[in-house]
């Protein structure tokens, strides 16, 4: 086990810590984490059903595209995935750093 696990490990659960009891900065009707369902049907034309990955919303100057959005959950699954392969990234960077001598 390596010096670093410790350190990472208490800044981690500090930052979700503080994370947690800190006050919402977005209200509840604000923030919607719902998955959107169905099919949208814009200027002439019926987009594609959605799943739980993906919708369409209409898009373009007149609203007659359907545009693929990632669902809310997806996004968070994946902004928070970068975080953790970043910070993982980072650790062993400085993993090899300091400790390459030993």
């Amino acid at each position: 086990m390596s010096a670093l696990t410790p350190a990472f490990t208490t800044f981690t659960c500090l930052f979700l810590l503080a994370a947690y009891f800190s006050p919402n900065v977005y209200a509840a009707d604000d923030f919607d984490i719902k998955t959107k369902a169905g099919s949208k049907v814009c200027v002439g034309k019926i987009c594609d059903d959605s799943n739980a990955f993906y919708y369409f919303e209409c898009c373009g100057q007149i609203y007659d595209d359907c545009c693929l959005k990632l669902q809310t959950w997806v996004v968070i699954v994946l902004i928070i995935s970068a975080i953790l392969i970043l910070l993982g990234a980072i650790g062993g960077i400085i993993r090899c750093i300091c400790c390459c001598d030993r």
